[in-house]
């Protein structure tokens, strides 16, 4: 088998795996095994159907089969069952999104316009519910994450810029109570941001405000601006404006987190991040995974002083104090 035939049948596992999180069947599977005619009345799905998914799951070595019986692989006992410390289930609404942009990726080079465009104003409040609602797990994830890596003082005014769900800011505050969080999003989000955050009753906690920062920088002073998915989804120059607004949102001595997908200088020598820009050419009028040196070149337009990699996919830089 050649490159082009490996390459081309990576597809199918990814596609399995979907399957399996969108009908949720690894969470049974993560009680007991179970037989493909009981799990197909247990998901209410058609058995023969349910029963070419699960073999071709445990192809993918996500499942194992024995005696005709189904149970979870090693990785998706860990991370596909639902309410297990490491589950990723609820991710498959993104990677949904994301295969079907990826389709279109011939179609918007010809044009030069994003032919699965990810317009958050041309969506009704279901949509754009689900689709936060989706990414809200692992924003929290992130957040949690961030808490732990970086230094945040006890009483630290922290922003997050570009919140969506709140979920980032809702991970801070696990690990950080004492910190006040403000997230910032566009007109046509807030009152979802506030939704989702009152849902986990900590309304009285996180502030949320409107405000396009790729127009103007929020009223405040922040020892703290989180940028998760953020520069990524926009134009150089309206990149570098947003950042130019975030120093400006800043207060002496505070500091920028950007999080997220990042390229190495020749664009190949991480091949997952150059492959997930096809999601962007699809997806957003501009924007892709950019490169390390253009992120440290733009926080430095800005202003912004040491400029270091905390790990892959973590910028940290800091305004003069």
């Amino acid at each position: 088998m050649g490159d082009i035939e490996r390459i081309v049948e990576g597809v199918y596992p990814a596609a399995a795996l979907l399957a399996g999180m969108q009908l949720d069947l690894f969470t049974p599977l993560g009680e007991r095994p179970y037989g493909a005619g009981e799990l197909a009345k247990l998901l209410h799905v058609q058995q023969e159907q349910l029963e070419t998914l699960l073999y071709a799951l445990a192809a993918a070595g996500l499942l194992c089969v024995r005696d005709g019986r189904f149970a979870n692989g090693e990785e998706a006992d860990r991370r596909l069952v639902r309410g297990r410390s490491g589950f990723v289930g609820d991710k498959q609404l993104m990677w949904s999104h994301c295969f079907a942009a990826v389709l279109h990726t011939a179609e918007s080079v010809r044009s030069g316009r994003p032919a699965a465009q990810v317009d958050f104003s041309a969506r009704d409040d279901s949509e754009l519910a689900e689709l936060l609602g989706g990414l809200h797990p692992g924003a929290k994830n992130v957040g949690r994450e961030l808490a732990a890596l970086l230094d945040i003082a006890e009483r630290a005014e922290v922003l997050d810029v570009g919140g969506g769900s709140g979920g980032v800011a809702l991970g801070l505050l696990e690990v950080c109570p004492g910190i006040a969080v403000t997230v910032v999003e566009l007109p046509e989000v807030v009152a979802l941001t506030r939704r989702f955050i009152a849902g986990e009753g900590q309304a009285e906690r996180v502030q949320v405000i409107e405000c396009d920062l790729c127009a103007e920088r929020p009223v405040g002073a922040f020892d703290m601006a989180v940028l998760k998915a953020f520069v990524q989804v926009l134009a150089v120059d309206v990149a570098k404006r947003a950042l130019v607004h975030v120093y400006q949102a800043l207060a002496p001595g505070g500091c920028v987190v950007i999080y997220g997908d990042m390229v190495d200088d020749s664009r190949v020598e991480t091949p997952e991040m150059a492959l997930f820009s096809l999601f962007f050419l699809s997806a957003y009028e501009s924007g892709r995974a950019y490169t390390e040196s253009e992120y440290r070149l733009w926080l430095q337009e800005a202003g912004f002083v040491r400029v270091e990699v905390l790990e892959q996919g973590v910028l940290l830089a800091h305004r003069e104090g």
